[in-house]
C-alpha cells in the first residue's frame, strides 16, 4: 500500500504523468509489463505472456531502447527462475551467475546505446529516426559506439544544468570505469545545494527524499525480498540495473537524469514499500510463546495434538 501511495503522490511521477510528454504512458506500460512478467513467472499464464509481448511492442514505438533492455531483464529473470527451481544454487553459484549477468548487461548497454543515437533527441518528446540517417547513426564497432556515446554525453553535459562535462570515453575501458560513478550521479542529482533554474530546483525536494529516506528503505526491502523470493526480486533488480547502467554512461544533464530516473524509481517502489512495512509497520503482533506453540493460521485444520479433546459420554 505504501508503494502505491508513493507512486500516486510523488512529485516526479505526478509531474511527468500529467505533463504533455509520453513518459506517463511509458511508466504505465512498464508497470503492466513487469506485473505480467511476475504472473508468467509464478503461474505460467499464457495471457500474461501475450500482454508482456504487447507491452514490449508498444515500447518499441515510444522509446526504442527500452524494449530490448527491459525485455532482456524479464527474459533473464524468467530463465533464472527455472534454473533456481530445478537446482538449489549456493552463494558461490549465484555470484557466478551475477557475474555472467553483469557481462550481458554491459554488452546490452553498449549495443542499445546505438539505437538511442539514431534519434535527434533521445530523451525528448520527438524522435526523427529515419532510414536516411540509420547508416550513419548505427556504429559498426564497439569503439565507434563508445565514441558516439561520449559525444552525446558531452553535448548533454555542455548545457547549463550539465554535470561533469570533462568526462570523455576514449575506449570501452574508460566507459566501464566511469559507469559506477555515472550511475551514482544519475540516481542522486540534483542534491540540495545544486541550486539552478526554477525547473531544476523543483526536482530537489523529492530527489532529496529518495536519497536520504527512500533509497535506504529500498535497500532494506531488497534484502528482505532476496531471501523471500529471489527470482521475482531479480526481475525488478535487473530492470533497474540495465536502466541505471545505460543512463549512467549516457546522461550528463540534471534535467534529463531527473526525467529518466522516474523509470528506475517505479521499479524500486515495491522494495520501498517492503522496507517501510519491515521497519515501521511491522509484522502482526505474535507472542514468543505463541510462536513456539506454532499456532495454525486461519483456515488451517488443527493437528491431533491441538484438537480439543471431546468429553467422553458414558454409554447407557
Amino acid at each position: 500500500m505504501f508503494s502505491a501511495w508513493l507512486v500516486a503522490f510523488c512529485p516526479a511521477f505526478v509531474f511527468w504523468s500529467a505533463a504533455l510528454y509520453k513518459e506517463g504512458i511509458i511508466l504505465l506500460i512498464i508497470n503492466v509489463a513487469f506485473y505480467h512478467a511476475l504472473r508468467v513467472q509464478s503461474t505460467r499464464n499464457a495471457q500474461s505472456l501475450i500482454v508482456l509481448a504487447l507491452c514490449l511492442a508498444l515500447l518499441l514505438g515510444l522509446r526504442l531502447y527500452l524494449a530490448p533492455l527491459l525485455g532482456f531483464s524479464c527474459l533473464l529473470g524468467l530463465m533464472m527462475h527455472r534454473k533456481f527451481r530445478r537446482s538449489g544454487l549456493g552463494p558461490r553459484e549465484i555470484a557466478r551467475q551475477m557475474v555472467v549477468v553483469g557481462g550481458f548487461l554491459v554488452i546490452m548497454v553498449v549495443s542499445v546505446s546505438s539505437a538511442m543515437l539514431s534519434q535527434q533527441d533521445p530523451f525528448g518528446s520527438e524522435s526523427v529516426s529515419r532510414s536516411d540517417r540509420a547508416s550513419e547513426a548505427i556504429p559498426m564497432s564497439i569503439e565507434e559506439a563508445v565514441h558516439k556515446i561520449s559525444l552525446s554525453r558531452r553535448d548533454l553535459a555542455s548545457t547549463p544544468s550539465g554535470y561533469w562535462p570533462h568526462i570523455e570515453y576514449e575506449s570501452l575501458e574508460d566507459l566501464l570505469k566511469f559507469m559506477p560513478m555515472g550511475m551514482v550521479l544519475f540516481l542522486v542529482l540534483p542534491l540540495p545545494w545544486h541550486i539552478g533554474s526554477f525547473r531544476q530546483n523543483l526536482g530537489i525536494p523529492d530527489t532529496a527524499l529518495w536519497v536520504f529516506v527512500l533509497y535506504p528503505l529500498a535497500a532494506v526491502g531488497i534484502w528482505r525480498m532476496l531471501r523471500r523470493d529471489l527470482p521475482a526480486t531479480l526481475i525488478f533488480l535487473l530492470g533497474a540495473a540495465v536502466l541505471c547502467c545505460l543512463y549512467g554512461v549516457f546522461i550528463g544533464n540534471i534535467g534529463a537524469a531527473y526525467r529518466m530516473r522516474v523509470q528506475v524509481w517505479l521499479l524500486l517502489a515495491p522494495f520501498v514499500g517492503v522496507g517501510w512495512e519491515a521497519l515501521f509497520a511491522g509484522a502482526p503482533a505474535v507472542s514468543a510463546g505463541a510462536r513456539r506453540r506454532r499456532i495454525p493460521s486461519l483456515g488451517s485444520r488443527p493437528s491431533n495434538e491441538q484438537r480439543p479433546r471431546q468429553p467422553e459420554v458414558p454409554i447407557s
